[in-house]
């Protein structure tokens, strides 16, 4: 399965805030990349879609990704098949904004 690692180490702005503000970010974060990843993913049957969910590991780190065994075909194409790519467009969106996003993530 192909999936996108979302994990912050060395962070300022954690030292500021705290390591529970931050978890906060990076939890908002994997979320934001799962919910931009299903708006991209090619629909057929819905199956591709409804697979991509969210795994908060460890404090600072979340694993986004596809459920199903052919979700990394879709993603980078085969010889046979063009790539459709839905998680990678999705993660660099996210990363983009990832500053408002977390500004808008209030520290306790």
């Amino acid at each position: 399965m192909k999936h996108v690692v979302i994990r912050r180490k060395n962070w300022k702005a954690a030292e500021k805030y705290g390591l529970d503000w931050a978890s906060r970010v990076v939890r908002a974060a994997a979320f934001a990349v799962e919910a931009h990843a299903k708006t991209r993913a090619p629909v057929r049957t819905g199956r591709l879609r409804n697979s991509i969910t969210t795994d908060v590991v460890k404090p600072l780190e979340a694993i986004v990704g596809p459920g199903v065994k052919y979700g990394k075909f879709v993603e980078f194409g085969t010889r046979y098949m063009a790539p459709r790519p839905y998680l990678r467009p999705a993660a660099e969106v996210v990363q983009k904004s990832l500053r408002n996003l977390a500004r808008r993530v209030k520290p306790r």
